[in-house]
């Protein structure tokens, strides 16, 4: 018989917030409890429209993947985010 439990509760568990570019950590939060939210935002400069920012609420321990299609997207600004910018 196992010593392990068969459960364990989702309020004991803690996750850590990570941006990846590529496979590699960027940037990472404090730990968090599975299940928390978190606000995930970022900004999108437009030459007609300006910039707009958009806020998306991420569940911890959930996967986000971002997808950037775009005709000139500079590639600093994709490896080195602020965490304000992607963790709200």
């Amino acid at each position: 018989m196992s010593q392990l439990p068969q459960t364990i509760p989702s309020y004991l568990i803690e996750v850590v917030p990570e941006f990846k570019v590529e496979g590699e950590t960027v940037l990472s939060g404090p730990a968090m409890t599975l299940g928390e939210d978190l606000s995930f935002s970022f900004a999108v400069t437009m030459p007609v429209f300006g910039t707009r920012i958009s806020i998306s609420p991420v569940i911890a321990g959930s996967y986000l993947s971002v997808a950037v299609v775009g005709g000139s997207v500079s590639v600093k600004g994709l490896a080195e985010p602020k965490l304000t910018d992607v963790l709200g």
